[in-house]
């Protein structure tokens, strides 16, 4: 699975779902790092990646990750992590949680 196929999954998930569309690969800076976004609503505060197994699957690639998530998060991001086959298995859950997140914007959920 390539970024560039997994990217294409995503949008016609989005369009199939009429969710608004994200700024793809854009650029976020935390604390003097830059990172490149798959997917950001810099008006929701929400990160989406796309993680496919083969760039997602070493050990080095996992800590990273997980470093890069932290960094974020701590400034306010939310950052959410999908894989291919929850794309294409499940997309209605990921869809019925994005519209939630999109709607929520970027503070903490009402209850």
């Amino acid at each position: 699975m390539t970024r560039e196929e997994l990217e294409k999954r995503f949008a016609d998930v989005l369009a199939d779902a009429d969710l608004p569309r994200p700024r793809l690969n854009a650029h976020v800076a935390v604390r003097g790092r830059f990172y490149e976004a798959d997917c950001l609503w810099a008006g929701q505060h929400l990160i989406v990646e796309l993680d496919g197994r083969a760039a997602h699957g070493t050990r080095r690639a996992f800590e990273s990750d997980r470093e890069r998530d932290r960094l974020l998060q701590s400034d306010g991001w939310r950052v959410v992590r999908i894989t291919w086959r929850q794309l294409h298995d499940d997309a209605a859950a990921v869809v019925a949680d994005l519209e939630r997140m999109l709607r929520t914007g970027s503070g903490p959920p009402t209850l």
